[in-house]
């Protein structure tokens, strides 16, 4: 979950768009979302649109639910 190689403007669209590691409502989780990828079992994964890693447990503001 190391985001130490973001430059500073990831890093602030991360901050922006509120990423958290582990989302409060259970129906908007990156593992839902369109814009989520997986990563190999038991790593995070990657988004679309924020980048670094994305724990699949996670939320944004950018949630899309998968169609």
């Amino acid at each position: 979950n190391d985001v130490s190689s973001l430059s500073p403007e990831d890093a602030k669209a991360r901050a922006d768009q509120a990423y958290l590691e582990a989302g409060a409502d259970r129906t908007r989780l990156c593992d839902l979302c369109q814009q989520w990828e997986p990563g190999p079992e038991g790593a995070c994964g990657t988004c679309k649109v924020i980048k670094g890693p994305i724990n699949p447990k996670g939320t944004c503001n950018l949630f899309a639910k998968k169609t």
